[in-house]
């Protein structure tokens, strides 16, 4: 089990900054407008595609668990909780499903594709391995997309974002989030699942 979770009354520190400017919707977010821009075959059409995979996929969970917490069903939006992952991640998977078809359907955009077929695995193995052990989303989400902007963008940019990869790991031990292994793992699966979607790619 993992230390006792950050209270409310820690103080706003350099971990937590981390933690809320480097999460997982903020990261796929990013990388989701970009690569709307790449793909898109017009201003328009990027547009809508930036509106449609920031409200469905990261806007609409992101809400959810804030309703959550107001609730107190959730102590914070990051979840500290094994328990209180259960609903949002299934919640944020089926909004994954539907960006992922939607995509898929709209046009070919093969780099959106891409991310939003990333999103969809790191969910579903998320909400998986949530059930018996408490896996490090944010190091999952920045590692798998350091590799994936390598893939897209070449090896420079994908340098600068792996920079951030151990700034989240000692953030999320410093709010004693999660163990080292639970980090590590994050890492682990982030960075394979790129691969593992490039390989079944090449071969349909």
């Amino acid at each position: 089990m993992i230390d006792a979770p950050e209270t409310p009354t820690q103080p706003y520190n350099w971990a937590r900054l981390v933690s809320d400017v480097v999460s997982p919707p903020v990261v796929t977010g990013l990388l989701a407008i970009a690569l709307a821009i790449k793909d898109g075959r017009d201003s328009l059409e990027r547009l809508l595609l930036s509106i449609f995979i920031l409200v469905v996929a990261l806007l609409a969970p992101l809400a959810y668990i804030v309703s959550r917490v107001r609730r107190g069903k959730v102590e914070d939006i990051h979840m500290p909780n094994r328990h209180e992952r259960y609903k949002p991640l299934a919640f944020s998977l089926i909004c994954t499903i539907i960006v992922w078809i939607g995509v898929r359907l709209w046009g070919p955009f093969p780099n959106l594709y891409f991310l939003t077929t990333f999103m969809f695995i790191m969910t579903a193995l998320g909400l998986a391995v949530t059930f018996f052990w408490q896996i490090s989303v944010h190091t999952t989400t920045i590692s798998g997309v350091t590799i994936l902007t390598g893939m897209i963008y070449g090896p420079v940019p994908a340098a600068l974002v792996a920079l951030f990869i151990p700034v989240v790991m000692a953030a999320r031990l410093n709010l004693k989030r999660h163990t080292v292994a639970q980090t590590l793992a994050g890492i682990a699966l982030g960075t394979t699942i790129p691969f593992i979607i490039q390989a079944l790619t090449s071969r349909l």
